[in-house]
């Protein structure tokens, strides 16, 4: 029986050196560089995820409707007070202006010609030639 022992101990020394990991090699060298320590400007660039704040800012809304004709700046963009931002379309707007423009013209023109018979009828009034209801009608198509 003596002899029995030594090949089992032979057999599971054998399957324990199988079992066992190999040995792992040494990690590669890395090579390294020296440089003499000078003082200058680096940009500082920092590239990380995350959410930007802005400084201030604003609620923009038109005064007037219409069709946006140019965007004056990029989303990401400085702006400062004051600044056009967006242009509508300005024609329907001049058509408008246009259109007011004949009958303030016509309304000037009346009051003109109300005011030199205004005048007319005071110098008149002042001779008694015309009655006070008369001037009081000029008067009331002056103002």
């Amino acid at each position: 029986m003596k002899r029995r022992k030594p090949i089992w101990a032979l057999g599971f020394g054998l399957w324990a050196l199988a079992c066992s990991k190999p040995a792992t090699p040494p990690p590669p060298s890395v090579p390294v560089s020296l440089t003499t320590v000078r003082r200058a400007d680096v940009p500082l660039d920092i590239r990380a995820t995350g959410t930007v704040e802005p400084i201030r800012s604003a609620i923009v809304q038109a005064q007037v409707s219409g069709q946006l004709m140019h965007v004056r700046f990029r989303e990401g963009d400085n702006v400062d007070a004051g600044q056009i931002l967006f242009e509508i379309d300005p024609r329907p707007f001049e058509a408008a202006l246009t259109l007011a423009r004949g009958p303030l013209s016509r309304d000037q023109s009346q009051y003109d010609n109300a005011l030199r018979d205004l005048q007319r009828y005071q110098a008149l009034a002042a001779k008694e030639f015309i009655t006070q209801q008369q001037l009081d009608q000029a008067r009331s198509a002056v103002n």
